[in-house]
C-alpha cells in the first residue's frame, strides 16, 4: 500500500484524483483498485474504484465523496486486494 500525503485545508465534498500507472513491464492491474481517505481523526472505508483499467502507462481519473468529517485531509491510501490474473501493480503517482 502507498500512502500519498496531501495539505487540503478547506472543507471538501468531492475529491479528484489521477491514478497514473507506471511505464514498466507487467505494470497493470486486474485487481480491484482501492483507496482509503484519512483525515485529522476518522479514516473512511475501502473505497473501491470502479472502470479502471489500470493497464501500463494509463492514467484513470476518480472523483470520490469525502465526508465533511475527513476535513482537513491528510493522507490517502490506495492498494489493490490481489485478486485478478495477474494481480501485482506498478503505481507511478497520485496527483
Amino acid at each position: 500500500m502507498h500512502r500519498y500525503w496531501t495539505e487540503l485545508l478547506l472543507l471538501i465534498s468531492n475529491v479528484a484524483k489521477e491514478i497514473y500507472t507506471g511505464d514498466k513491464k507487467n505494470a497493470g492491474t486486474d485487481s480491484r483498485v482501492y483507496i482509503v481517505m484519512h483525515g485529522t481523526n476518522v479514516s473512511s472505508n475501502q473505497i473501491f474504484l470502479s472502470d479502471g483499467k489500470f493497464e501500463k502507462k494509463s492514467v484513470d481519473k476518480f472523483t470520490v465523496y469525502a465526508p465533511p468529517n475527513l476535513s482537513p485531509l491528510t493522507a490517502l491510501d490506495i492498494g489493490h486486494d490481489n485478486s485478478g490474473f495477474g494481480p501485482g501493480w506498478y503505481l507511478d503517482k497520485v496527483c
